[in-house]
């Protein structure tokens, strides 16, 4: 009856529309019992998803420590920029950064180090943020969970 209807077709169309077919008769037996097994994995889902109490401190003591450690980071990056800085200022023996013989080396370093300057402080001030939220928590230990 299907290979009538198929006469002139490839047979990748041909072998596509006869599983096709077959999958649409299968989903027909199998309608109620695929319903079934939805509705079990949406109940899972939605155990999975339920919130766990003292998590958002959790993540905020974890965030906290993680914006410690990267300050701790840049400011080593910025003593560096800083002494960089000035061994070339006294290499070249020129420390006013307005005068046209100031090393172009350490004329590139200054803004670098500057805007190094001003991720930490904008860190500095999101650190203290998460640590109103981690002080606030009920229920809470933030000084156990943040590394002294």
């Amino acid at each position: 009856m299907f290979a009538a209807a198929l006469v002139g077709t490839s047979r990748s169309a041909a072998l596509a529309c006869l599983i096709g077919i077959t999958l649409a008769a299968s989903e027909a037996k199998l309608g109620p019992l695929v319903q079934r097994v939805s509705k079990q994995n949406r109940r899972r889902n939605k155990v999975k998803r339920q919130r766990r109490f003292g998590t958002e401190v959790e993540a905020a003591s974890t965030a906290a420590a993680q914006i410690k450690t990267l300050i701790d980071s840049l400011s080593r990056c910025q003593q560096s920029l800083d002494c960089d800085i000035a061994t070339e200022e006294e290499r070249t023996r020129c420390s006013d950064d307005s005068d046209p013989a100031y090393s172009v080396f350490a004329r590139s370093l200054i803004p670098r180090r500057d805007n190094v300057a001003a991720t930490i402080a904008i860190l500095q001030a999101r650190l203290s943020k998460t640590q109103l939220l981690t002080s606030t928590g009920i229920g809470s230990v933030p000084e156990q969970l943040l590394p002294a």
